[in-house]
This record gives structure tokens, C-alpha cells and sequence, in this order.
């Protein structure tokens, strides 16, 4: 059978093979197929492709479990088969005791031979450890898992004091050395007692790296002192601003206190470890830790145990409470309004069908653009979408709440420009333009019609497409030169159908567009206008003041406010959430055939060049309409993409095939067995001669459409027809 690589393997077996698996199978194939590392039988170990569900066909061993079963049976053999002088080996290179990492329950993978470092994840239901592979210098995830805590199995909640430290190396180099020594008169002494050393009343747990601390793995620490351990990071220069950043160990502690501190349950006290005025030690190498300051590094030492004592006893006196103002929560606002923890996609719509007229087509814009929100940092063709419907459909709305998430989205009305050539110190260092704001963001302009008077809207569209392929330089005649790279971002630029026009599509189209409403229903208006008169009576006993929170009615303050935390909860969780999303063949044949069909019908004659007549590749439309699946799954708490999905998908494909050229499409394939005359074409499209004749024309040259002659009586009638390809496609994605 053909081995799949990892770039294309289906989420659910990508665990198996990041530890070493050899997983075959074909395309359209329900289970793949491995040599059991239990038993050894010969393709006998099955996985089923769409829930990661395994099981060993040979009788005699008869295991059975998903992904997590398996990694904790895979740690157990491993760490009853690792032998001493491999554990000896890997203390040797990590400068720490053998039996350190045996306690750790650190191993030798059976499969392939690479060391396992066990995790835990707080409140998991689960009792099977996470697994790190070590590889190269470096840990790594199981492919696909979220991250966990290192040393948790050894955590006693009952101890009063907790060491976080950066990685598992240094915690577990600070374990063994608290457990060797004890509180003497004259400091840190060295005892062989386990019950009365300095470990007796502390825990020491380890975080996969400093950018990693959710909210809910702070109830690890609550009542208690908290000693956070992490690296003297020198600071570095900011590439694209050329600022100098603050050190990140230094600002990962500081973001670790403001989660702390800002739960309900809080610790008793935080410290960190202040290796110096500006949060590290210039004499000491960049990225010094916790293990290399307890170790000696190779100086010469005649009492290493001496050593160490007297190393950690420096290192503690470094600890000291954190400043005053570290101890704040963490809350991101936005104007005065205050995100609200929100982690369901059905409790998030329950809060909006209480505050508005809600829609199917306000539902499925929401949907859309927290997809595209949650899609800004996962690698490939980013997700941009034109949110379209009239005023006072509720646009204006949704943008206002999905930009009370401050930390991932930046709000503006309307832009005039990505590049700022602004100087305001001598030698201009200092960044004004909006590039520098919006890396790793969402950009939402929630009044994009006016984008259309601007005067320099080609430029715009021209810095927005290298802003699209991460990249982007400007040159300014006061001396300043900027260059952007790596850059991400999303952007959802919402407005009435007049953003129709701005069709790129001949330099390739980047937004895709979700429609709230294409017109206005009276039935709908009426319920709409009836539920707005209500609301308008009732606002009218309420008080605005200049803060944000009192200008809205507290129903619709709730929604806006769970819908920022909402966004924030994906984006906390987005990449580890995104690649476990199931997706089948069924679904990535449909995103193909969508994003073929809407490459037809997005297909414009040239204003340019009349030669040739082209329609773009539909490559970028496949791979956006399938971030698209993934991201709007992850959105509405799937874990994978199902009909509903779909549905989903193919509303955006249709809405951005929405055109004249669609017109014509569903006109021709409605009657395309007896075919249409010219005129008939022009009628069913609401096209005049001229625009019919032209656009014919351009379609019968990109094989859209075909014509065939037709003698009835005397006169001869030329017949359009669809081409077959092209029928046969629109049949497919119709019955989507």
C-alpha cells in the first residue's frame, strides 16, 4: 500500500505516526494498516481513518483504544523496557541523575527509539499521559494533541508551595536538588532524609515552553505560593521594527502572573526569579535556565554536590514578588467592554437570539467570520472574507462584537492605507503604519463601501495583495524604507453589494464573500422593524454616559461580550484544535468541485487585454474553502466536517459566485437541453445585447459555454449551450 506523508495524512492518524508508525493505506480506505508494536504481527494493527480508533487483529494480543490508549500503552512498555545505561546516557546529556528521569517517568520509545517525556492535562477526564518526543535537541507535541504539564503525576495539591519552570530539563533538575538538601542556621544543607528535605513541602511542574499557560491550568496553583522559574532571555530586535522587545522569559512570567491573578481562586503569593534589573543577566549567556545555573557547565569542581547547593540557594534569593501592577487580571477590553468566558458556539447564539431578530443569514455571517478569526495564525492561503448585505441588516453589529477581543482583532471603519511613511523621530524608527498593528490580528472595516471613494484604492488593493502572500515593502522619499515578512493576518471587510465591485479576479481574487441578505423581505423587514420598535421603547428609559458598556441594552452588552470571548477562546485554541478536525474524501472532493465552480463563474472578460481570455486556477479557492470547512467546524464545536459544515461552505461559494456570469450559468443549465437563443440568454440574465454578446463570448473561450447551430425551416439558430464539463459540474455542487 502507498505510505501517505504527514503533510496529507487525516488528522486522526497523525498521532500514530509522529511516534514512529507505519501507517499505509489508499485513497477512500476506512481503516489504515501498521505492524502491531506490541506484538509484532504483520499488518494486524488497524486504525480506523476517521475517529483514530486502533485495535491489534491478532487474537493473542487483542489491544484495542484510540490515540491517547495507545501513547499511554506505548509509555508503559517503553518505560519497562528502557535499560540503565541508556537512562545513564541521556543524564549524562541532560545533567541530570538517572533516576531523576526514571521517577519522571521519562523513556525510550519502543517503536523508534526516540525518548518520551511524559505530560498530564489538568481536570482530563483520561487518565493516559500525554507524550513529548525529545528529537534533536528539541520536545515535540504528539501530533495533534494539545499541550500538557510536565510533572503533574508527582504535583500534590496539599503542599503549599509550586515551582513553575520553563521545560521539563529544569524542573526536573530543581526537583532532585530540593529533595538532596534542607533549611539549615546557615543556609541550604545537604540530607539524605526524604522526609524532611525541601521537596517535602513543594511541588515542581514544568510548562512545554514560556508562551504556553491557559487559564484553566491556573487552578494548579490556587492557595498557594507560586515560584515562577523561567530563562534569562536576552532581549532581541524586532526584525521589522527594529525595537528592541523585552526579554521573553521575563514577559512570559509577567503574563503568567496576570492569569493568576486574575481567577477567582488566586494564589497566595507570586514570586519570580529576577535574574536583573531588566528581567535577565547580561553576564550570563542568553537563554541561561534553571539547570545550567544549578550545574556546573563544565567548570572545574572539586564538590559537584557542594556546588549545586550553594548554586540553588543563589538561585532562590533571586526569587522575589512580583511588582504591584503584574497583579492584575488579564482581561482585554475593548472601549469598557469586558470579554465573557465563552467556549460553546450554541451558548454564543443563544445570548444573540435574546438580543436581536436573529437570522439564518446573521448565523451563518457569524459563523464565517469567527472561521476566518480562528484561521489568522494555521499555515496556507489565508481566509478573507467580504461579509455583504444592506444597511442596518446587522453588519455594523457583529464587527462591534467581534472587536471587543482586543488582543486578536483591530477594528476600523473604513482605511486609507497599509504603509505609513510618517516620521517622527530623526531617524524614523518609530512605526505609524497599520502593518505594525495588524500582524498575527484580524482586521475587520466595517464600513467598506467607502473604501471604494478612496482615490488610491489600486494601491490599496496592491499592498492587500502582497499582504496576502505575508510580504511587503514601501519606499518613501523621506529616506524610510520598510519591509514586512512572515506577515498573518485576516480581514473581513463588510458593506453593501457595491463591494461587488472591487473584482480582482484577473490578478486573482483573495476574499471569498459570505451575504447576510442579497434584498430585503417584507416579512422578514416587518419582524425585524417590530423587534427594533420594542427595543427603540425600552432604550428609552436607559442612560448613555462615555463609557462603552452603557451605551447598548444589557442583553445585547452580553452577547457582544461573550462573542469577544468567544473569539478568544479560538484563537487560544486554534492550532491544537484545527488538525483534529475530521475531514473525508467526500468533503475534499466537494471542496474541489466548489472551488472549480466558483473559478468558472468568477471569471470576468478583461478590461485589459482583449488576446486572451483566462479564468483563474481554482488552487487558492480549493485550499480557502477547505480552511474554510476545518475552521467553521472548529467554530461550531464539530469534530468533523459534516453536512451542516458543508452546507455552510457551499452558502459562501455560491455567494461568491454571485454575478453575471452565474446568471448566465443557472440560466443555461436550466434549459440546457433545448438550448437558449442569444436573446433568451439575455432575458433569463437581465443582461442587454451588448453585455450579453461579450460575455458569451469570454465564456465560449474558457469551454464554459458552447453553441450550436440549429436549422428550422430556411433559417439558420445558433443554440447556447453549457459545455458538458461544466453542466455536469453545477449538477454536482447544486446538490451539495
Amino acid at each position: 500500500m502507498p505510505k501517505k506523508s504527514t503533510d496529507t495524512t487525516p488528522a486522526k492518524l497523525r498521532p500514530y505516526i509522529s511516534h514512529g508508525m507505519d501507517v499505509s493505506y489508499r485513497d477512500g480506505d476506512t481503516e489504515a494498516i501498521s505492524d502491531c508494536p506490541w506484538c509484532g504481527g504483520e499488518n494486524k494493527f488497524s486504525i480506523k481513518i476517521t475517529t483514530g480508533q486502533c485495535r491489534c487483529l491478532k487474537p493473542s494480543c487483542d489491544f484495542s483504544g484510540n490515540e491517547y490508549s495507545f501513547i499511554g500503552k506505548l509509555m508503559e512498555v517503553s518505560h519497562e523496557a528502557t535499560d540503565w545505561k541508556d537512562y545513564e546516557e541521556l543524564a549524562e546529556s541532560r545533567k541530570l541523575e538517572p533516576d531523576t528521569l526514571m521517577t519522571w517517568g521519562v523513556c525510550k520509545s519502543v517503536i523508534n527509539g526516540q525518548w518520551l517525556v511524559p505530560a498530564h492535562t489538568p481536570n482530563s477526564k483520561s487518565k493516559h499521559p500525554k507524550a513529548y518526543r525529545y528529537n534533536k535537541g528539541k520536545l515535540w507535541a504528539t501530533s495533534g494533541h494539545k499541550h500538557a504539564v510536565h510533572g503533574l503525576d508527582l504535583y500534590n495539591k496539599k503542599k503549599g508551595s509550586l515551582f513553575i519552570c520553563e521545560g521539563p530539563w529544569d524542573a526536573m533538575a530543581l526537583w532532585e536538588t530540593l529533595r538532596k538538601c534542607k533549611e539549615g542556621d546557615d543556609g541550604l544543607t545537604p540530607t539524605a532524609n526524604r522526609k524532611e528535605n525541601l521537596l517535602t513541602g513543594c511541588s515542581v511542574i514544568a510548562m512545554p515552553g514560556c508562551n504556553v499557560f491557559p487559564a484553566s491550568w491556573a487552578k494548579l496553583a490556587e492557595g498557594k505560593t507560586v515560584f515562577l522559574m523561567y530563562d534569562s532571555d536576552h532581549p532581541k530586535t524586532n526584525k521589522e521594527t527594529n525595537k528592541k522587545q523585552t526579554a521573553v522569559g521575563y514577559a512570559a512570567m509577567k503574563r503568567v502572573t496576570g492569569i493568576l491573578s486574575s481567577q477567582k481562586d488566586k494564589p497566595a503569593e507570586i514570586h519570580y526569579l529576577k535574574w536583573g534589573r531588566r528581567g535577565f543577566d547580561p553576564k550570563l549567556d542568553d537563554g541561561t535556565d534553571v539547570r545550567d545555573y544549578i550545574n556546573p557547565n563544565g567548570k572545574p569542581v572539586d564538590d559537584v554536590p557542594t556546588y549545586k547547593l550553594n548554586q540553588l540557594q543563589s538561585l532562590l534569593s533571586k526569587t522575589v514578588p512580583v511588582p504591584e501592577k503584574w497583579l492584575k487580571a488579564e482581561v482585554e477590553k475593548a472601549d469598557g467592554l469586558d470579554t465573557l468566558t465563552c467556549t460553546s458556539y450554541e451558548q454564543l447564539i443563544t445570548s444573540w437570539r435574546v438580543a436581536l431578530r436573529w437570522s439564518d443569514g446573521l448565523d451563518k455571517a457569524l459563523s464565517v467570520m469567527l472561521a476566518s478569526i480562528a484561521s489568522t495564525r494555521a499555515v496556507g492561503d489565508q481566509l478573507w472574507i467580504k461579509v455583504i448585505g444592506p444597511a442596518s441588516c446587522g453588519k455594523s453589529t457583529l464587527c462591534e462584537a467581534l472587536s471587543v477581543s482586543k488582543k486578536y482583532t483591530l477594528a476600523k471603519s473604513t482605511i486609507k492605507g497599509f504603509h505609513s511613511g510618517f516620521k517622527t523621530d530623526a531617524d524614523g524608527k518609530e512605526d505609524h503604519s497599520l502593518i505594525s498593528k495588524i500582524s498575527g490580528k484580524t482586521l475587520i472595516v466595517k464600513d467598506g463601501d467607502t473604501l471604494l471613494q478612496a482615490g488610491n484604492l489600486g494601491e490599496i488593493l496592491s499592498q492587500a495583495r502582497d499582504l496576502y502572500d505575508g510580504v511587503s515593502r514601501s519606499h518613501y522619499n523621506n529616506s524610510i524604507d520598510r519591509e514586512y515578512n512572515a506577515i498573518r493576518m485576516t480581514w473581513l471587510l463588510c458593506g453593501t453589494s457595491s463591494l461587488r465591485s472591487i473584482d480582482q479576479s484577473e490578478l486573482g481574487e483573495r476574499f471569498l464573500d459570505c451575504v447576510i441578505m442579497e434584498g430585503i423581505d417584507d416579512r422578514e423587514e416587518d419582524k425585524i422593524l417590530w423587534h427594533v420598535a420594542k427595543q427603540a421603547a425600552a432604550n428609552l428609559g436607559l442612560e448613555a454616559d462615555e463609557q462603552t458598556k452603557n451605551q447598548y441594552n444589557s442583553k445585547l452588552r452580553e452577547a457582544m461580550q461573550l462573542t469577544g470571548g468567544y473569539v478568544d477562546y479560538l484563537r487560544d485554541n486554534a492550532i491544537e484544535s484545527l488538525v483534529k478536525v475530521g475531514v473525508s474524501t467526500n468533503v475534499l472532493r466537494a471542496c474541489i468541485n466548489l472551488g472549480k465552480f466558483v473559478a468558472y463563474t468568477r471569471a470576468r472578460p478583461s478590461s485589459r487585454q482583449e488576446e486572451t481570455a483566462e479564468r483563474e486556477f481554482g488552487a487558492r479557492l480549493v485550499t480557502q474553502l477547505l480552511r474554510l470547512a476545518v475552521c467553521l467546524a472548529f467554530v461550531l464545536n464539530k469534530s468533523r466536517v459534516d453536512d451542516e459544515v458543508l452546507h455552510r461552505v457551499k452558502q459562501v461559494a455560491f455567494d461568491t459566485a454571485r454575478g453575471r456570469t452565474l446568471s448566465i450559468i443557472e440560466h443555461l443549465h436550466e434549459n440546457n437541453e433545448k438550448g437558449c437563443s442569444k436573446g433568451n440568454v439575455g432575458v433569463g440574465a437581465s443582461l442587454n445585447e451588448t453585455e450579453t454578446d461579450k460575455l458569451l463570448k469570454f465564456l465560449k473561450k474558457i469551454k464554459a459555454v458552447k453553441f450550436i447551430p440549429e436549422q428550422i425551416g430556411r433559417k439558420k439558430v445558433v443554440k447556447w449551450k453549457l459545455t458538458n464539463r461544466l453542466y455536469r459540474l453545477y449538477s454536482t455542487v447544486s446538490e451539495l
